[in-house]
């Protein structure tokens, strides 16, 4: 069992783990092949089966950076990009 990951990538293992490099939807191949009394092939393409986001941009930046003993107030802003999730 194997077949192509769609960056270029191939794999013939029955678990595959593969690194994508680079941002964007990917098709993938799946082929398997029976080498027992029955040989047969089959293969079949599985359109958008791996989607690679941007990495996010993470962060924050909290003010003031020296806290009032009297006003322990700290404004937190997020640095995600707007379509991420941010949980502090």
């Amino acid at each position: 069992m194997g077949g192509a990951l769609g960056d270029g990538g191939t794999s013939w293992l029955d678990a595959p783990a593969h690194i994508y490099e680079q941002v964007g939807t990917f098709d993938v191949t799946v082929s398997a092949t029976s080498t027992g009394n029955c040989p047969a092939d089959i293969s079949f393409n599985v359109a958008d089966a791996v989607t690679v986001y941007p990495s996010p941009e993470a962060g924050f930046t909290a003010s003031p950076q020296v806290l009032e003993l009297l006003e322990p107030i700290v404004a937190i802003e997020s640095l995600a990009q707007a379509n991420s999730t941010v949980s502090y």
